[in-house]
């Protein structure tokens, strides 16, 4: 039982640590996953998820946004495979997701704008998430 409660404490420990950090970051004014030395995501790309598929468009749904192009990865990977011999259960899998996973491209390429778009986007009940398209700095 000592053993139980040793483990429990230290992930306590570990959480509240965590929210500290973001609770840190908060307070400086910014989105703690995005600081201001962030730059390895795509300018003006948001990926968003939805919790379920949507029938309107992206720029229904948030007609304050300029949104440049709405790219569905789902319908592009099923559109991609589902000729595909030995790739039955991935087409399935991809075409039951359509409307759920995009890549949203807005207008205005800045920062700022992008984490303002974010703000929008997640603030809908129906967005799952939203979030930068990072890339990985050490393969440029």
């Amino acid at each position: 039982m000592k053993k139980n409660t040793k483990i429990v404490g230290t992930a306590v420990l570990a959480a509240l640590l965590l929210i500290l950090a973001f609770f840190v970051a908060a307070c400086k004014g910014g989105d703690p996953s995005l600081t201001t030395e962030d730059s390895n995501f795509t300018p003006g790309v948001i990926l968003v998820g939805l919790k379920e598929p949507i029938k309107e468009s992206f720029s229904e749904m948030f007609p304050d946004l300029s949104i440049e192009e709405v790219i569905d990865y789902d319908l592009r990977l099923y559109e991609s495979i589902k000729d595909t011999p030995g790739m039955e259960t991935q087409s399935e899998n991809a075409k039951s997701r359509i409307g759920t996973n995009f890549a949203v491209k807005i207008t205005q390429k800045s920062k700022s704008a992008l984490l303002e778009a974010i703000a929008v986007i997640t603030d809908d009940p129906r967005v799952a998430y939203a979030h930068p398209d990072y890339y990985d700095k050490t393969s440029d």
